[in-house]
């Protein structure tokens, strides 16, 4: 799986990278309609480099 993350190379603090080694870990929160409107978090992904 390609993942691509463009807005996470800038923060209010400055530019950020992943440096070898490091694992990064990302999650969503979403709204959702079905049928009532409520809100769910996707499945957890995690990136090696």
């Amino acid at each position: 799986m390609i993942v691509a993350f463009p807005s996470l190379s800038w923060t209010p603090l400055g530019a950020i990278s992943a440096v070898a080694g490091e694992t990064w870990r990302f999650q969503a929160w979403y709204r959702d309609a079905n049928p009532a409107s409520t809100s769910n978090f996707m499945p957890a992904l995690q990136v090696r480099d």
